[in-house]
């Protein structure tokens, strides 16, 4: 072998030694990034600095703000909102476990309802439903997007077997796995109508003085 030779054989044996540590590098980022099992994604998250709340998906969006320590829906005139079903969702976010996460390939997300709704894909059902809550000055507290909810079966020796929402596919920001959330989050809409706070009762009539 010829010192040509020879050198032409380091230079290839330091390109595959440098290639093995990109790797080897990059392995050990995504496993330190990637989302872990019994993790709470919002256990950091203040319920009381929340202020605004928004929920987009395919087929369109509402707001939710607080305003006046009193919650409005900005598409409905700043309609008053549900505070019940604000407080419902708010208080479950703290306590959202990890309970499974899996890489899954792009062309796969509209079946888990995960797509991001872009260009032509936006009027799909596979479109996510996104997240996102902000505090008084606009500024981002936390996010996510919520994809298909599963449902158990239950066993039963009915014809129509009772089904139960149990879970919920979610991507989480800067992460490309999906992950399984251990609520199905199921008062998520964007129907400004289910945010409507419930009529007052009419007020009873005053009887008449004999």
């Amino acid at each position: 072998m010829n010192r040509k030779q020879f050198m032409t054989l380091v230079a290839l044996l330091l390109v595959i030694v440098a290639i093995s540590v990109m790797v080897f590098w990059n392995t050990l980022v995504n496993w330190g990034t990637a989302p872990t099992t019994g993790a709470r994604p919002f256990e950091k998250l203040v319920l009381n600095d929340v202020a605004r709340i928004e929920l987009t998906d395919g087929k369109g969006s509402v707001t939710l703000v607080r305003r006046d320590q009193a919650w409005v829906v900005t598409q409905s005139a700043d309609a008053p909102a549900s505070v019940a079903s604000i407080s419902a969702l708010l208080r479950k976010l703290p306590d959202l476990k990890i309970v499974q996460s899996q890489q899954v390939g792009e062309s796969l997300l509209p079946r888990l309802q995960l797509a991001t709704g872009k260009g032509a894909a936006a009027a799909t059902d596979g479109v996510g439903t996104r997240l996102l809550l902000s505090d008084s000055k606009d500024a981002p507290l936390a996010q996510v997007l919520l994809g298909k909810i599963m449902i158990k079966t239950e066993d039963s020796p009915l014809p129509i077997k009772p089904q139960t929402a149990v879970a919920r596919y979610a991507l989480l920001p800067g992460n490309t796995r999906v992950v399984l959330l251990s609520d199905p989050l199921s008062e998520v809409s964007t129907d400004a109508a289910r945010w409507l706070a419930p009529p007052a009762p009419p007020t009873p009539p005053v009887p008449a003085k004999p």
